[in-house]
């Protein structure tokens, strides 16, 4: 199992580029929690030693000394907004092995460096676009959910042959929709234009 101090002083040691090329300081450290700050970007990275064993990095944009948004970006949006390869790999990482947890801050860092140079400079337009990132995401997501709550009632009426019950539940989801649930919405059309 990591220490704290092994965590911290590790942290510090992969984040060392970010001091050393884009004028960020380590403004707090301790139990299982590093802050990084430069003048326009606030990065803390945490490590919960007691339940998950989950890593966070997470980013804010700094506007005279405060940190927005109120919910960071973590480390996953990112890496997806500078189109990274395998970023969804790094928004959720656990790992109670301290090499693994070492690994992961390491090889992050070096990501950060290589590809996130206009994040790390805290470029407003950055920001910008991370936050529309998230709120196109949040509704992939919520349509992602209907979708997937709308297919269990669907292939419930398609069972019972209930093709009106089907049009229903899918209507206005139709351009979402996978091609085999778009051809049975057209047969359930289909179905009910006869019965008519």
């Amino acid at each position: 199992m990591i220490s704290k101090e092994i965590f911290s002083r590790n942290v510090e040691s992969a984040f060392s580029v970010l001091i050393t090329n884009y004028d960020f300081s380590v403004v707090e450290s301790n139990d299982g929690y590093v802050r990084l700050d430069s003048p326009f970007v606030s990065i803390d990275v945490t490590y919960d030693f007691r339940n998950s064993f989950e890593v966070g990095i997470e980013f804010y944009e700094l506007r005279d000394g405060v940190r927005y948004p109120t919910i960071p970006f973590n480390i996953g949006e990112v890496l997806r907004e500078h189109s990274v390869p395998n970023a969804h790999n790094a928004s959720f990482f656990q790992s109670s092995k301290e090499d693994d947890v070492l690994v992961f801050i390491r090889e992050t860092a070096a990501r950060l460096v290589h590809h996130c140079e206009p994040c790390l400079r805290g470029e407003p337009k950055t920001f910008a676009a991370l936050a529309q990132r998230r709120s196109i995401e949040a509704s992939e997501y919520t349509r992602k959910m209907q979708i997937e709550s709308a297919r269990v009632r669907a292939e419930e009426a398609w069972r019972k042959k209930n093709y009106q019950g089907f049009i229903a539940v899918y209507q206005g989801l139709a351009d979402s929709l996978p091609e085999s649930d778009k051809k049975k919405l057209e047969y359930a059309i289909r179905q009910c234009n006869v019965q008519s």
